[in-house]
Formats: C-alpha cells, structure tokens, sequence
C-alpha cells in the first residue's frame, strides 16, 4: 500500500480533499478507474468502489504533488496540476491517483521516477526518459 501524510494543502496526498494528515493514511484509487485497464494495481470489485493503489514499486514527490510507479510500469499521479506537472496535458489538479494514459510513455514500462516543483520525471525499463511540465 502507499501511504501519504504531512501538508496536503495542493492535494499532494491523494486523499481526496486540501487537507493535511499528521499520521499516515492509505492512498485509494477508484475500481472504475481500474477495472478494465489495470488489473492487479488495485483490488477493485466494482465501478463505486475505493480501493488501496497496489503494486507500488516506487515513489516520489514534488512540491506540489506525488508521483507512483508500479510494479507493471504504470504511472499514477495526483495533487496540483499546475504547469502541467501532473502528466496528463492538462492543468487541473487531482484530489485521489489518475493513471497516465494515451501515448504518454509511448509503450514504455516506468521503472522510477522523480518531481521537481514544477516538472516530473520518469526512468523505463528499457532506458527511455520523458520529463514534463
């Protein structure tokens, strides 16, 4: 599981809320976001269900928001979306995890990754860097 805890005044701790934490808390992901795309990163019985994010292989966090890989090479990111830091060709900001998706990593596996204040970035398995916001 992931757990999140501390300022959470940018969303950065994927609670779901502005609020900050002084004892860990798990970090949930909804099953409708999971269901057909990802099975195994969450355990998800239905489209309503929260779940804790599974399979975390590593972590990472910038000012202003965090940063997931998995143990299957996805990428799940969440708190201020400003500047595009979050990955997801927006700037909105994420209360709870969303998954990177589209041609994001253009087929690649993530192995780790890092946040900046304003900027991410992800290592794959086969070598590949991207970085943006």
């Amino acid at each position: 599981h992931v757990y999140t805890w501390g300022d959470g005044s940018d969303a950065q701790l994927g609670q779901g809320s502005y609020v900050s934490l002084v004892a860990p808390a798990i970090v949930h992901v909804p099953g409708e976001q999971n269901a057909d795309e990802l099975p195994g990163d969450c355990l998800a019985s239905g489209p309503h269900d929260l779940k804790p994010l599974q399979n975390a292989s590593f972590v990472a966090a910038g000012a202003r928001h965090s940063l997931v890989v998995t143990s299957r090479g996805n990428v799940w990111t969440w708190g201020h979306g400003g500047r595009g830091r979050l990955g997801h060709g927006d700037e909105l900001h994420r209360l709870t995890p969303s998954i990177l998706g589209g041609p994001m990593l253009e087929g690649s596996l993530a192995a780790m990754a890092a946040g900046g204040g304003s900027h991410s970035v992800i290592v794959c398995q086969d070598g590949a860097v991207f970085a943006w916001g």
